[in-house]
């Protein structure tokens, strides 16, 4: 359980201040006090500094929209710094993971298309393998014999022997480890 939870009201105003300060990054106070106004509320850059320091209480809707102008939520600003970088890493975690999810699966995607495409120009190399001159023969066939070999792979073979070289060289890696500190 977060340890936010047990805060008292004051401490939980200067955990919503120093929040604040962080998620508004490279923002000014002003900029904020801006966007705030922009909102209808009467907020200077004062104010700002006021809840940054945790000395002025925010109320629930202030609280909402500054947390849509900061893309964050209210429960995350009522988080204390330890529950808020652990918050944080899972949702770049999370995001990261999803990013390389679909780069994986673009990257099927493409090998796919590309063995088609080969495919398709095999064919027609082997129609007219008879037809090319002497010298170059050979040189294809050994270029067509290869592409066979491609084309027998899938993209699932190919992506369980990138995981288990992955975790080999991981366990390898945890050895060496353990090797060194018992040294």
């Amino acid at each position: 359980m977060f340890s936010s939870i047990v805060l008292s009201m004051s401490e939980k105003d200067l955990v919503i201040g120093q929040n604040l300060a962080k998620l508004r990054g490279e923002r000014t106070q002003q900029d904020i006090a801006e966007a705030m106004r922009a909102a209808g509320y009467k907020w200077s850059q004062a104010t700002v500094w006021s809840v940054e320091k945790g000395e002025r209480p925010i109320r629930l809707l202030e609280a909402a929209t500054l947390a849509g102008i900061l893309k964050s939520s209210i429960d995350r600003m009522l988080l204390a710094d330890q529950d808020a970088e652990l918050v944080d890493r899972l949702w770049k975690f999370e995001h990261d993971l999803a990013i390389a999810e679909q780069d994986l699966a673009n990257a099927v995607r493409d090998y796919e298309d590309r063995k088609w495409a080969l495919h398709f120009v095999m064919e027609d190399m082997q129609e007219r393998l008879p037809n090319l001159g002497g010298s170059m023969q050979p040189k294809v066939q050994l270029k067509l014999s290869s592409a066979k070999r491609l084309l027998q792979e899938t993209a699932e073979s190919i992506v369980s022997g990138a995981v288990s070289r992955y975790r080999s060289q991981d366990e390898e890696g945890e050895q060496v480890g353990e090797h060194t500190e018992e040294a």
